[in-house]
C-alpha cells in the first residue's frame, strides 16, 4: 500500500468512490487544498485512509505551484498533522535538505513541486487505467442497461403476452365452465334418456307381452274364422241351391203366366172356338198355379231370347204383355240407366206387365200410353243431341244433354206421368182379380190398336194347319202300317 496526497477534481474522484478524510492545514499562501486517499497497488482500487507506518515521506509529498508565481514553504510548518505526532518536524527536515523539482501532473496537468516524480507518474498511469476501466465499466453498463431495458421491453411484451394468456385462459376457463355445465346438462339429458329408454324398454316389454297374448287370441280368432268360413261356404252353397231353385221357380213363374196370356189372347182372337194347350204349355201352366201372377221384366227378356222357348212365339206374347217389344225396352232400360234411373223404365213396364197378367189393366192403359210416348219422345231428343256431339268433336254426357236439349216441359210431363203410372199399379193390384167385360173390352182395344189380335190369329191358322199336316201324315203312317201287315 501506498499513500499519496493529490490534488484532484471532486467530479472526477467521485466516479472512483473516493472517501473524503480529512482537510490539512495551509503552507501558507502557497500550497492549495491537499486531500489524502490511499491505493491498493495491487487491485488499483480506492480503498480507505488506513496507511502504513513504513510509508516513506518522499513518495507522501507534494507541493502545488500557484498559477504565476512561487512562494517557498517555510520549513517547519505541517503538511499533515493529522497523518503523524511529528509529522511537521519531518517535512522541514526534508524541505530544508533535499533537492525539489518543479513537475507537471500527467493525468490532472497541474504543476508541483516534489522531491521525487516517479510515484506521481505512476499514480497518474494507475489513474489512466482506472479511467480507461471505469469507461469501460460505464460502456458496459450502458451496453448492460439497454441489455437491461430491451430484456424490460421483452419482460413488458411476455408480462403483456402472459397477461393475454392469462386473459384467454380466464376466457378458456370460462368456456370450459361453460363446457362443463353443457356437459353437466348433457349428462342430466342422456340420464334423463336412459331413464326414458329404459322406461320405453319396459313398455315395449309389457307391449311385447300384449302382442303375444294378441298373437294368441289372433291365432284363436283365426281358428274361429277359418270354422266360420266353413260354415259361410256350407250356407253359400245352401244359398246358392235356394237360389237356384227361386230363380227356377221365377222363371216357372214367369213361364207360366206367358202361357196363361198367350192361352187368354188366343181365347180373345179366335172367339167361341177353344184350342187345347200343346203338353209343354199345359206342364208350364200347371207351375204357373202355385205362385201366379208374379211377372219379371229382365226374366222375362232372358226367357224371349232363349231358344229353349222359340217354337212358343213369346215375343208377341212379351209384347202384348209389356205394352212394347223386348228390342225397344232393351233401348229404353240402356237410357234410363245412362239417365240415373229418371224414368223408372223397369218399374212401370213390370207393372203394365203385371196387371196385364192378371187381365185389369184397363185403369192403367192411358196413363202408361202418355208415359211410353213421352219416353220415346225424350230418347228422340237425346239421341239427337249425342249424334250433334259426335258430329262436331265432341263428348256429351246424357245429364248435360238433357239439361241443354230436352225440353223441360217434356221431362216434366214425363215424370207425371210416371208417377200416375205407380199410383194406378198400387192401387189396382191391391184389388182381388176379378175377370170383367169391361176389362176384356179394354185389352181387346189395346191389342188391336197395337196390330198385336191379327198376329194371334195368324199364328192360331198356322199352329192349325200345323196340326193337321201332322194329323194327316199319322194317319197315312198308320195305314201303311196296316197294309203292310
Amino acid at each position: 500500500m501506498h499513500r499519496f496526497r493529490n490534488f484532484i477534481p471532486r467530479s472526477k474522484l467521485s466516479k472512483w468512490s473516493i472517501k473524503k478524510l480529512h482537510q490539512p492545514s495551509h503552507l501558507g499562501a502557497s500550497l492549495s487544498t491537499t486531500r489524502f486517499f490511499t491505493i491498493d497497488v495491487d487491485s488499483e482500487i480506492p480503498t480507505k485512509n488506513n496507511f502504513e507506518h513504513d510509508c516513506l515521506l518522499k513518495y507522501q509529498g507534494r507541493i502545488h505551484l500557484p498559477p504565476k508565481e512561487f512562494e517557498r514553504v517555510p520549513a517547519g510548518q505541517s503538511l499533515l498533522c493529522e497523518m503523524l505526532p511529528d509529522a511537521p518536524e519531518i517535512i522541514s527536515r526534508k524541505l530544508s535538505t533535499e533537492k525539489w523539482d518543479k513537475h507537471v501532473d500527467k493525468y490532472s496537468g497541474e504543476l508541483f513541486i516534489t522531491n521525487n516524480s516517479e510515484p506521481f507518474d505512476r499514480q497518474s498511469q494507475i489513474l489512466f487505467g482506472l479511467q480507461t476501466k471505469i469507461r469501460e465499466v460505464a460502456q458496459k453498463c450502458v451496453e448492460m442497461g439497454i441489455t437491461i431495458e430491451e430484456q424490460k421491453q421483452k419482460s413488458a411484451k411476455m408480462e403483456i403476452t402472459v397477461e393475454g394468456e392469462k386473459q384467454k385462459c380466464v376466457e378458456m376457463g370460462i368456456t370450459i365452465e361453460g363446457e362443463k355445465q353443457k356437459s353437466a346438462e348433457m349428462e342430466i339429458t342422456i340420464e334423463e334418456q336412459k331413464q326414458k329408454s329404459a322406461k320405453m324398454e319396459i313398455t315395449i316389454e309389457r307391449e311385447k307381452q300384449k302382442s303375444a297374448k294378441t298373437e294368441i287370441t289372433i291365432e284363436r280368432e283365426k281358428q274361429k274364422s277359418a270354422k266360420m268360413e266353413i260354415t259361410i261356404e256350407r250356407e253359400k252353397q245352401k244359398s246358392a241351391k235356394l237360389k237356384t231353385g227361386w230363380e227356377k221357380e221365377r222363371q216357372e213363374i214367369n213361364m207360366g203366366e206367358f202361357i196363361k196370356a198367350k192361352k187368354f189372347f188366343s181365347s180373345l182372337s179366335r172367339g167361341r172356338n177353344r184350342r187345347k194347350l200343346s203338353p209343354q204349355e199345359e206342364i208350364l201352366a200347371a207351375n204357373r198355379n202355385r205362385n201366379a201372377h208374379r211377372l219379371d221384366l229382365l226374366i222375362s227378356i232372358k226367357q224371349v231370347t232363349d231358344t229353349q222357348y222359340r217354337d212358343l212365339n213369346l215375343g208377341l206374347v212379351f209384347e202384348a204383355l209389356y205394352g212394347i217389344s223386348q228390342e225397344e225396352v232393351k233401348h229404353l232400360l240402356k237410357l234410363d240407366k245412362r239417365c240415373h234411373r229418371t224414368f223408372q223404365v223397369e218399374k212401370i213396364v213390370g207393372y203394365h206387365g203385371t196387371l196385364y197378367a192378371r187381365q185389369i189393366p184397363s185403369r192403367f192403359l192411358q196413363p202408361f200410353k202418355q208415359w211410353l210416348e213421352g219416353v220415346r219422345k225424350v230418347k228422340s231428343q237425346i239421341d239427337d243431341a249425342v249424334e250433334l256431339a259426335a258430329c262436331q268433336g265432341r263428348t256429351a254426357t246424357i245429364i248435360s244433354a238433357l239439361n241443354s236439349s230436352v225440353d223441360d216441359k217434356l221431362l216434366q210431363e214425363v215424370k207425371r206421368s210416371g208417377r200416375i203410372c205407380k199410383e194406378t199399379y198400387e192401387d189396382d193390384n191391391k184389388q182381388a182379380a176379378k175377370r170383367t167385360n169391361a176389362h176384356d173390352e179394354a185389352i181387346m182395344t189395346d191389342l188391336r190398336e197395337r196390330e198385336l189380335l191379327s198376329k194371334f190369329k195368324a199364328i192360331q191358322v198356322r199352329q192349325r194347319k200345323q196340326d193337321k199336316l201332322k194329323r194327316d201324315s199319322t194317319s197315312v203312317d198308320v195305314d201303311a202300317e196296316t197294309y203292310s201287315e
